[in-house]
């Protein structure tokens, strides 16, 4: 979790790197969002404009770019974890 994107969701980086994206997103964006791009065989990479949720509980559009990159067992964990 990189700092300024916890700064955009008002919360600390300790708080939101122990949250999960779907605890963020609003629920209306959250539906769908995790099977669009993602299959058990590629990377998930992502590019788009979403809405999540701000710790104040106010709604923030966010253009979202990431990538899931897979270690050799495919599950999406960093290697080592």
């Amino acid at each position: 979790v990189n700092q300024r994107f916890a700064d955009i969701l008002g919360y600390d980086r300790d708080e939101v790197s122990g949250l999960r994206l779907p605890d963020l997103l609003h629920p209306d964006d959250a539906i769908g969002f995790a099977t669009q791009g993602a299959t058990d065989s590629d990377d998930f990479v992502v590019n788009r404009d979403t809405r999540f949720i701000r710790k104040d509980g106010q709604p923030i559009w966010v253009t979202l770019t990431g990538i899931t990159t897979r270690d050799r067992r495919r599950d999406g964990r960093r290697p080592g974890a």
